[in-house]
């Protein structure tokens, strides 16, 4: 996914939980583009993780676990060997249960 149409789409409203024929999401889909390899993970995995944080600004939520095969997007990322997707989708959901738990609401 190339993270500037991601940012253009959001800007003028897509709606970025709207899955697929399989209910795949963009984030499952930004997340699952396969693994990397080390020649790859400078050009791709930038462009992987700036179109991971480009939805999670625009819908926090989105770190919520979908349904695309029973997987949430930190499997996926684990799978995958995507650490910092992984960091970034997981301090996401680490900070929604943090704030669950005492009350506060979050951003992220």
């Amino acid at each position: 996914m190339n993270p500037t149409i991601v940012k253009l789409l959001l800007t003028y409203g897509a709606n970025p939980r709207i899955g697929g024929e399989y209910g795949e999401t963009p984030l499952t889909q930004a997340v699952s583009g396969g693994a990397l390899s080390d020649i790859d993970r400078p050009l791709l995995g930038g462009r992987r993780l700036a179109t991971v944080r480009a939805l999670l600004e625009r819908d926090p939520g989105l770190s919520i676990p979908d349904t695309y095969a029973g997987r949430s997007a930190i499997w996926w990322a684990r799978f995958h060997g995507c650490a910092e997707v992984l960091a970034m989708v997981g301090a996401r959901a680490e900070q929604r249960a943090v704030g669950a738990h005492t009350g506060q609401r979050t951003r992220g």
